[in-house]
């Protein structure tokens, strides 16, 4: 990597942080063994001190990775299995008539159905039942608030299913995001293990990923002199305070560097074996075109959904410069980022970052291409 190349990065970086109004952003981008880009700028609050590579930032929705690790494991364990159905693990007020066009009206869900994304379920933050707001948008504007598992089934069950669940591994299956599967994930794990989610990702995947410096909401990171977490902002520049909905997410912290950490601990069968790391990076399905409001607002086309996992890469016709190699991992709907890009840069790139802003869900997806792209490109 030249001078030439990580100076490039820093500014494409800057330049959109700088266009989605962020009051700090970070980024850190590993090739093998040696970090090449390491960027922070701004403060971590409203006149707070200045954002470093070490503070912590909530994930947002990385943490579907997390949990599918999780969960995984219990697979891996015959704690449960990818065939398990709701009304195996929880109660029935955490299904029953959630979904009318699934087998016991939700009941029949499958573990595996609800990794994959394949459930059909609406998205319980971003969709709202007729004539009410979405929790995202309440959220966006400021409105604290605080919710439970079964608060979250019933929501759901006011608001229409976008299609019957499939087997992930039928070709017909259709894939949709939604946050409701993973929350209900969140709480099959918890019932399983009999803890806190808090507990169980901080003995499942951050201690034996060596990520000293994360936590879910509610428990405390590994390294006690972690700094606190970095604040949110609106898409205005303002601050968010949250914390009613930050502990019913619950909400996960973890520095950059700790996020590489957990990918590279993933993708070498550290956390999950390797028969069900196969399995979870084996059947990528598409997600469609978006064709209403609350998709525009969701990951969608190109990219493509493993287990908690996904796959993005832009058409080549979008790249007529250079070819991008697909990225695996996550992103959050606050800007942030976690991939990995194999064989790229003269070995593996690792990147992991974010600009803070709720709403700024896409940025990810026009960000990360251009870093790699930049670090890959012939001379660089």
């Amino acid at each position: 990597m030249t001078a030439t190349a990580t100076e490039q990065v820093r500014r494409l970086v800057e330049r959109r942080a700088e266009r989605a109004h962020a009051s700090h952003h970070v980024l850190v981008v590993q090739c093998g063994d040696d970090e090449v880009v390491s960027v922070a700028g701004g403060t971590v609050r409203h006149g707070g001190p200045l954002m470093t590579v070490t503070t912590p930032f909530f994930v947002a929705s990385i943490d579907k990775t997390l949990i599918a690790t999780a969960v995984l494991q219990l697979v891996a364990e015959g704690r449960l299995q990818l065939a398990t159905r709701l009304d195996e693990v929880v109660e029935p007020e955490l299904w029953d008539g959630m979904h009318p066009l699934a087998a016991g009206g939700g009941g029949g869900i499958t573990v595996h159905q609800l990794l994959a994304q394949s459930t059909g379920l609406p998205d319980p933050v971003t969709e709202a039942p007729r004539g009410e707001r979405p929790w995202f948008a309440s959220l966006a504007a400021g409105t604290d608030m605080a919710w439970t598992a079964a608060d979250v089934a019933e929501r759901l069950r006011r608001i229409r299913p976008h299609f019957a669940p499939r087997d992930p591994a039928d070709p017909r299956a259709k894939v949709r995001y939604g946050d409701g599967n993973f929350l209900l994930l969140g709480a099959i794990v918890e019932r399983v293990e009999a803890a806190p989610l808090a507990e169980v990702l901080a003995t499942r995947v951050f201690a034996p990923a060596g990520m000293r410096h994360s936590w879910v909401d509610g428990g405390r990171p590994l390294d006690p002199a972690t700094p606190e977490p970095a604040a949110l902002s609106t898409r205005d520049g303002g601050e968010l305070h949250l914390p009613m909905a930050m502990a019913s997410f619950p909400a996960v912290y973890a520095t950059a560097h700790d996020l590489i950490a957990f990918l590279r601990a993933l993708g070498t069968g550290r956390l999950v074996p390797q028969p069900y790391l196969a399995v979870m990076l084996g059947s990528w399905r598409r997600f469609g075109l978006p064709r209403d409001r609350a998709a525009l607002m969701e990951p969608g086309w190109p990219i493509e959904y493993g287990l908690g996992v996904m796959r993005y890469q832009l058409p080549r016709w979008m790249t007529p410069a250079r070819a991008v190699p697909p990225m695996i991992g996550h992103t959050g709907s606050t800007g942030c980022w976690a991939f990995h890009v194999p064989g790229a840069g003269g070995g593996d790139l690792h990147l992991a970052g974010t600009v803070d802003v709720v709403g700024a869900g896409a940025l990810p997806y026009r960000l990360a291409p251009r870093v790699v792209g930049a670090l890959t490109a012939r001379g660089s």
